[in-house]
């Protein structure tokens, strides 16, 4: 089970979701800024963010379910959250996809709603 918590520290909404999907991520959050010099040539300036960790889970829910973390990311994508992962390890930081982009998975008999959907939640983790 994972758990979505916001805002810290006076929890008002929680989002629970099945467990991800396989192929999550973590990985050190960076910039990358192309730049273009005056004789033409293209140089690229890497800016790491301190260390943080930038976690990228993907989901496959029924429609009602997608339809509720989209509000939830629309109402709290500027605040810090708690997130419980699906190993029981606690993340805190701000999500960064916004919108959420949904993605039609096909049909899903016996789901609510009939469809499933998919999409990702990326958290940027607080140093």
């Amino acid at each position: 089970m994972f758990r979505i918590e916001a805002p810290f520290p006076g929890y008002r909404t929680t989002l629970v979701l099945p467990s991800p999907d396989f192929g999550n991520s973590r990985a050190l959050a960076t910039t990358v800024q192309t730049i273009r010099m005056m004789d033409g040539s293209m140089q690229t300036h890497v800016k790491r963010k301190r260390g943080r960790k930038a976690h990228v889970w993907e989901f496959t829910v029924s429609k009602e379910k997608s339809l509720e973390a989209k509000a939830f990311v629309d109402a709290y994508i500027s605040n810090l959250v708690r997130v419980t992962d699906h190993e029981g390890v606690q993340h805190f930081g701000n999500l960064t996809l916004n919108p959420l982009e949904l993605t039609g998975d096909g049909r899903a008999y016996g789901w609510p709603g009939g469809e499933a959907y998919r999409f990702a939640l990326q958290l940027e983790e607080k140093v």
